[in-house]
Formats: structure tokens, sequence, C-alpha cells
């Protein structure tokens, strides 16, 4: 059972990288986020200044047990009535169930698809494809601040939902890994440093900074190792000493620890000098480095449970 867990998580994970989501497929993330928004405007409203913030936070944990609960017994249900049935249908679901939990190749391609618009385009379009693609607003101001931005959301999704979601995945199988994908999205969404969520995202903040905690520390330290790897021209030392040194500057030290690994790494500053130093200028080259970074983690992380798969 424990090998075909494991055969299921590769297999996931290869498809993710390799291929990505298939465009009109099937993302049942997509379905939970507007879920996730439609609880927001229910229990919080429009008028929040009405509300006292012990309610708004009592309304945030109403929002994450109305988001969490139903999905995660959904599938919960389906992976004990596959298991039940089928190894071979338990097998395909859990592959299927890895692959749409991860990133990797929506990171990695669609930061190569902005540098690409930035080219064609100027500025303008690099805002455009940055809010096609990964489903937020952004202004860069130059060509400076879009690499430091990009670079920047590359380590920290690599934290959230690529190598830290593939660790979950792994060590507590995919009904855990697809709620701690909810946690991760509800948590982007309901975010404490706006006005709006401050008291009403606080717990939703809480909870993923203690899931979240393990897996970015592996992250970060699965960055570094990879790092240090011949075929990558990375600073191992230099990542190695910012992570130690800036990881734990911060409230949110989480996402501070893969941020920091890449800014060592690629020998950055990031985020206006708040993490690594500034051994050379940034440039838009770097945002490849960075997705190279991410990818080449991402492939050791499967490598790695390829030698397992054969060892057991």
């Amino acid at each position: 059972m424990f090998k075909l867990h494991v055969f299921a998580l590769t297999v996931g994970m290869a498809l993710e990288l390799f291929i990505g989501k298939v465009p009109g497929g099937f993302d049942p993330f997509l379905y939970i986020k507007k879920w996730i928004k439609y609880l927001d405007l229910a229990l919080l409203g429009k008028d929040i200044i009405l509300i006292e913030p012990e309610r708004q936070r009592r309304q945030g944990v109403w929002l994450l047990i109305l988001a969490l609960l139903p999905f995660t017994l959904l599938v919960l249900f389906f992976t004990m009535l596959f298991w039940e049935v089928s190894p071979v249908l338990a097998f395909i679901w859990e592959a299927f169930l890895s692959y749409i939990c991860l990133s990797g190749h929506n990171i990695y391609y669609g930061s190569h698809e902005v540098l690409s618009s930035y080219f064609e385009g100027g500025l303008e379009a690099a805002n455009s494809t940055w809010e096609i693609l990964f489903d937020e607003e952004i202004n860069f101001s130059d060509e400076n601040d879009m690499a430091d931005r990009s670079i920047s959301y590359i380590a920290r999704r690599t934290g959230d939902v690529v190598l830290g979601q593939a660790l979950v995945l792994f060590a507590f199988g995919p009904v855990v890994g697809f709620a701690y994908r909810i946690i991760d999205l509800a948590d982007s969404l309901v975010a404490c440093n706006d006005k709006r969520y401050r008291y009403f995202g606080y717990y939703v903040a809480r909870l993923n900074h203690y899931v979240n905690f393990i897996p970015s520390v592996f992250a970060a330290r699965l960055s570094i190792f990879t790092a240090s790897l011949p075929f990558n021209d990375f600073d191992k030392r230099n990542a190695k000493y910012i992570y130690m040194r800036d990881s734990i500057r911060g409230e949110n030290v989480n996402a501070l620890r893969t941020l920091s690994a890449f800014a060592g790494a690629l020998g950055l500053s990031l985020e206006n000098g708040r993490v690594g130093d500034m051994d050379r200028e940034i440039g838009y080259k770097d945002i490849k480095n960075a997705a190279y970074l991410m990818r080449n983690s991402y492939i050791v992380f499967e490598i790695c449970l390829l030698i397992l798969l054969i060892i057991c």
C-alpha cells in the first residue's frame, strides 16, 4: 500500500510538472475559490464597520469549517471507496489528487510567459499576463521591480504549493494534502494584512502558519541542497548563510524561509532589501534562474521518490 501511494505521488508529480493543467480542464480549486469568496460575503458582508472584532474572528472560524469540511470529507469518501473497490482505482485517484494539488508547472512556465510578454509589449503586457496566469492584480513599476516581485512569488509558492505541498502529500496522503491546499487557498484570499480581513482572517492565517511550518523548512532546505548540486550555477554557501540569517526576520517566517534560501542562492536582495544581500543588481534573467531552482528542486524530490520505490 505504501509503495502504491509513493508511485501514485510520483506519477502525479511528473504529470503536473511536464504536462501541467489542461486548459479548460476540471480544477476543483477554482470552485473552492468561488465558494470561499461567497462565504466571505455571506459571513462578513460588505460593511464590516458595525461588526465587533471578536465576532469577525468567530465568523472566520466558520469560514474555515465550511471551506474545509465538505470538500475534505468528499475526498475522504472517494479515497476510501476506491481503496475498497480496487487498488488500481485507488492509484489513479491518488495520482489525480497529487496532480491537481501541485502547481509547479504553472509557476515555472507562467514566469517564462511573463518574461515573454515583457519583451514583446513591455511592463503593461507583463502585468496583464501575470493577472491572467496567476489570478492576482499587479503593477510592475520597472524591470527591477518586476524581477524582485516575480522571484519573491516563485520562492514563496515553492514553499506553499510545490515542495511543501509535495511533502504533505507524501507524508500524510491525498486527503490531508487536499485539505492543506484548501487552507493555503483560504489564506491567500482572506489575508490578515488586508484591513478588511484583520480580524476575520486571523484564525485562517494562524492555522496556515502552523500547518506550513514543517513544509516550509523542508522546501527551504531542499532548495539549498539543490543549489549545491554540480549541475547548478547557484551559491550554496550564501544560500545557507542568508537562510540562517534572514529566515527569522519578520512575522511570516514560513514564507521567509524559501524566500531567504532563494535570495542567497541567487545572490540577490529581495523585497526592497528585506531579505538577502545586494551582491549584484537584480535583472530579468534572475526570474528564469529562480524558476530553474524551483523546477530542479522539484525534480530532485521526485528522484528521491523513485529511489525510495526501488529500495522498498
